[in-house]
């Protein structure tokens, strides 16, 4: 195959462990987020009060609110009293949307998954500037080595590639976000 394509096959090959080596790296970012003891949500104000007051106002206008799409589902239906959905447009966020100026970054089910109960579900929702909660020690960029004699690669006509990359996620300020979890029926 790489003797017919090898560009467009090298090239995908490439893309696809940029791809993972991403995903890999949410995974530990999410992990160490993780570590910290969740707070109870039970609605809206509670997540107010977790701008207004358990977050220290250096956070505040530097926060985002990150969910999966269970808790992005949940914020999209919340209204006021006049019956005006809370959330707004905001181009600058991820999904488009803001919760008392504050952007919203949704993330897949599958890479942040809710607790399924018999009863109800629990959803994880991160609130806070995860940019100094969380460092990310990129100790080695990816690196991608391909080779036709290593191992048995010769003696089978094949091509071998390898990708090795080094990275290491630490907490750098607890106290820049708040580990929220929103129980739904």
């Amino acid at each position: 195959l790489l003797k017919d394509s090898d560009q467009a096959i090298v090239n995908t090959l490439t893309r696809w462990i940029g791809d993972e080596s991403r995903v890999a790296r949410n995974k530990l970012i999410l992990a160490e987020l993780a570590k910290k003891a969740k707070t109870a949500i039970a609605d809206v104000d509670d997540i107010k009060e977790v701008l207004n007051v358990q977050l220290d106002p250096a956070f505040r206008y530097s926060s985002v609110i990150v969910t999966n799409q269970d808790g992005f589902n949940w914020l999209d239906q919340q209204k006021d009293g006049q019956g005006n959905y809370l959330l707004q447009p905001n181009a600058t966020a991820p999904t488009g949307k803001q919760l008392f100026g504050v952007p919203v970054a949704m993330v897949s089910n599958k890479d942040l998954p809710s607790e399924v109960g018999a009863e109800d579900t629990k959803v994880p929702m991160f609130i806070g500037d995860l940019k100094e909660a969380i460092v990310l020690f990129d100790r080695q960029q990816v690196e991608i080595k391909a080779s036709d004699v290593a191992m048995d690669a010769f003696e089978t006509d094949r091509t071998l590639f390898r990708a090795i990359e080094r990275e290491e996620v630490k907490t750098r300020d607890a106290e820049a976000f708040v580990y929220g979890e929103i129980t739904i029926a």
